[in-house]
């Protein structure tokens, strides 16, 4: 749950200031408590030791988009496309994990890569981070909701989703249908209590979404 909810904050801060450089803030409860853990716990197990490994591990991320990946693992095609790019260029984070609630005189912050900065820039798709926080426990929510919400942008018409295309995108490691399908099931109905605008419902084919309201409003530009 955490790089997800990192993402989404990343991309809210990119949206309001329009700067590739963010600052985290001089408290690292400050900033957990945006992110909806509004408690901070210490120790091997604690939420804190989990953010900051997860804090390292998004920001240190490189994306790789491949055209046609399965079609070129099968040796198939001759022709195919490779780029790839990193999340942040540079971070700081200068908190103390052991006084949470201190301010530094530093203040935390990442650099992003221009390629990541202008993606957000140019192809936001707006996201509640009220609604993020309360599905945070739940990894598969939080997967569903930014789904729903980014078709909700573009869907003109009634589609059916299959649950072998569900499966791929949500479930792969999960072997068996049926247990899969509870689980979309369950996520669903924890996501309709945040985003009940949303028009999708599950049949024996699939999920089938019809045009709806977007989870945050669109602006109307004068």
């Amino acid at each position: 749950s955490i790089p997800r909810l990192l993402l989404a904050w990343i991309g809210r801060e990119v949206k309001i200031k329009k700067e590739r450089e963010i600052q985290l803030g001089k408290s690292l409860a400050g900033f957990m408590g945006d992110l909806g853990m509004t408690t901070q716990s210490g120790g091997k197990n604690g939420n804190i030791t989990r953010l900051r490994d997860q804090m390292k591990r998004t920001f240190s991320a490189k994306i790789a988009i491949m055209d046609n990946p399965d079609v070129v693992s099968s040796f198939e095609a001759s022709d195919w496309r490779n780029e790839g790019f990193n999340l942040v260029d540079r971070s700081q984070i200068w908190w103390d994990p052991t006084s949470p609630t201190q301010s530094n005189l530093f203040e935390s912050h990442i650099q992003l890569s221009e390629r990541f900065y202008d993606e957000l820039v140019n192809n936001p798709v707006p996201v509640d981070m009220r609604a993020l926080r309360a599905l945070r426990a739940s990894p598969s929510s939080l997967d569903l909701y930014c789904f729903l919400t980014y078709r909700a942008f573009n869907l003109k018409r009634t589609t059916t989703v299959p649950w072998e295309a569900l499966k791929m995108q949500f479930g792969s490691e999960i072997a068996n249908d049926r247990k899969f399908r509870w689980q979309f099931r369950e996520a669903l109905k924890s996501v309709m209590v945040v985003y009940p605008e949303a028009r999708a419902d599950l049949s024996d084919t699939g999920l089938i979404l019809q045009p709806s309201r977007t989870s945050v409003p669109r602006r109307v530009e004068k």
